[in-house]
């Protein structure tokens, strides 16, 4: 089924073209790089940082297959 505009909220059309428009890329490796660099930019404004209300914790979980997970696994 195709949606169009009429059947999308008011409030709602303005946030979904300005997203469409950051997240749309033309290719696969594009959008990768994008979201590596929006990653980067998240944990140099947010990691480290003490915001009042916010409890921040790490935690590993182990694998299915018993193996450690690396530093690239984790989510933050």
């Amino acid at each position: 089924m195709k949606v169009t505009r009429k059947m999308l909220d008011k409030q709602m059309r303005f946030k979904g073209i300005l997203l469409d428009l950051l997240v749309t890329k033309k290719s696969e490796e594009k959008f990768i790089e994008s979201m590596h660099n929006s990653r980067k930019q998240m944990k140099n404004l947010y990691v480290d940082k003490n915001m009042k209300g916010l409890d921040c914790s790490e935690v590993l979980v182990s694998r299915k297959d018993g193996s450690a997970p690396g530093r690239d696994d984790c989510v933050f």
